[in-house]
């Protein structure tokens, strides 16, 4: 039976790391190849295109963790040996090791079935791992269990754009969003499908919201910059970017993208 309230866990950490590792390019009606706030897999095979680049923002790439005792102690209960191998895969995803730290939370899982975070840290690591069907299996489990659950809808989504179901992604994201209207890194994910789309007019409110919940999310920034420059919008496009460079001035896709927006001032 889904579970009606998410019991307490652990800490959860608030900064999103990010499930995708390659910037989205996006030109004016098609875009490139994609994955945010950090991206774990591959992107899509898309031809690239030489307009800006819009930044995915993966929601929680963040695993959870379990209250229980320490990792060293003899466990006792399926759940506390579950938890053992929740932190052993914890560690092993931090090192950036995402086929071993799956195997941790596959065991995990078998041992302790109920626990939608298990299902969700390996979603995370087989996303991570380029994965993406056993990645999107393990979101949809977490999502029986917990219905309701933020992080795992957002990641599904992502999961889906990179497979090239942008309405399905939608679908996710939105449902993400009425769960948790100001979740910055999915207004942030959803303004990527949209650009995706094509649909610039709708993306820029929802790089906005990101911006507004977030005001640090420098990814969200340059995308709305990206998306300023694609509708010929190129001072306020520079605008965004010189935010953004002035928090961090070694900033890679806001150097590019100021780059790109001086390009087509007018010479004087």
């Amino acid at each position: 039976m889904s579970k009606q309230k998410r019991p307490a866990k652990g800490p959860r950490s608030s900064k999103p790391l990010v499930i995708s590792v390659a910037a989205l390019v996006v030109a004016a009606l098609g875009v490139a190849a994609f994955l945010p706030n950090r991206k774990a897999a591959a992107p899509n095979n898309q031809t690239k295109a030489a307009a800006s680049t819009v930044q995915d923002s993966a929601t929680n790439s963040t695993t959870t963790s379990t209250n229980a005792a320490a990792p060293d102690a003899e466990p006792e209960s399926d759940i506390d040996k579950a938890v053992v191998h929740i932190t052993r895969g914890n560690q092993l995803f931090a090192a950036h090791k995402f086929n071993e730290a799956a195997n941790e939370y596959r065991i995990a899982t078998t041992l302790n079935a109920e626990d939608e975070d298990g299902y969700y840290n390996l979603g995370l690591a087989l996303a991570h791992a380029g994965k993406l069907d056993e990645a999107k299996k393990a979101y949809e489990t977490a999502l029986k269990i917990f219905p309701d659950y933020v992080e795992a809808h957002s990641n599904l989504g992502n999961v889906l754009v990179k497979q090239g179901n942008l309405d399905g992604a939608m679908a996710e994201f939105e449902t993400a969003l009425n769960l948790d209207p100001n979740h910055a890194a999915t207004h942030n994910n959803l303004g990527n499908a949209l650009a995706r789309k094509g649909d610039m007019a709708k993306a820029i409110p929802h790089f906005e919201k990101a911006i507004a919940a977030k005001p640090d999310f420098l990814e969200a920034q340059v995308n709305l910059g990206n998306a300023y420059l694609l509708l010929n919008r190129t001072e306020e496009a520079i605008q965004q970017y010189a935010a953004v460079l002035s928090k961090d001035p070694t900033y890679e896709p806001a150097q590019k993208g100021m780059m790109r927006a001086r390009q087509k001032l007018p010479a004087r």
